[in-house]
């Protein structure tokens, strides 16, 4: 990941989200599109200009996959998706219909699939990760943030679906990271997002110096950069 934040590759994905969500938002047969949700994840991803990204789900295409995979078109990095399945046949065909599904999207390109009974396992090969997106609904999710090797430069890991069935669940990548010894290089942040979003940077993104200036409207609030 990049040692500083780029206003303008967090710019350029949020506005090609806020295209795509355009596109689909009337389209009763793309429920994964979450406008809000999408918008505040691809930014975040490609203003880190992070490289090697991971979506973490149970199965299927989620609005994370679609946000992260055009970080990834943003930053010219890629796009590794872990599922937890089993393996079987039946996996092998649901991970066709989600290769099928980022396609429709136009970012087939730059995401990769993959799936196994030990989702750990499939974490463990991946290393430096610079940005990774962990449902907590997914099998051994706390098993997951201790196998997950980061970036320790500056990366960020969220957990999405903090507050799915009306309670905060247990697994934190925060909680595992300070126990594994970050300390100061941790910070942590809760929020109303979606189902709940809890955002973690590992390491120090040091910031450009350049002009700026807010930019406020009726539903949403801009800090503009001008490089």
């Amino acid at each position: 990941m990049g040692s500083h934040w780029s206003p303008l590759h967090a710019m350029k994905a949020y506005m090609h989200t806020l295209q795509l969500c355009k596109d689909y938002q009337y389209n009763d047969q793309d429920p994964v599109v979450e406008p809000k949700c999408m918008e505040f994840i691809s930014a975040l991803a490609a203003g880190n200009q992070a490289r090697l990204l991971v979506d973490v789900a149970p199965a299927g295409v989620s609005s994370s996959t679609l946000a992260l995979a055009i970080a990834a078109r943003q930053t010219g990095g890629r796009l590794v998706c872990v599922r937890c399945g089993g393996g079987g046949d039946g996996d092998e065909e649901g991970l066709e219909e989600a290769r099928d599904a980022v396609d429709r999207f136009g970012l087939g390109d730059v995401v990769e699939f993959r799936a196994g009974a030990n989702p750990c396992e499939l974490i463990e090969t991946l290393r430096d990760v610079d940005f990774a997106v962990v449902d907590q609904r997914a099998e051994g999710c706390a098993e997951l943030f201790r196998r997950m090797d980061m970036n320790p430069g500056g990366s960020v890991v969220l957990v999405s679906n903090l507050f799915r069935g009306g309670r905060k669940r247990r697994a934190s990548y925060a909680q595992t990271a300070l126990l594994r010894g970050k300390g100061r290089d941790v910070e942590s942040a809760v929020l109303p997002i979606g189902n709940g979003i809890e955002v973690t940077r590992i390491g120090k993104c040091r910031r450009r110096r350049s002009p700026e200036r807010v930019v406020s409207s009726r539903k949403r609030t801009f800090v503009v950069h001008e490089e």
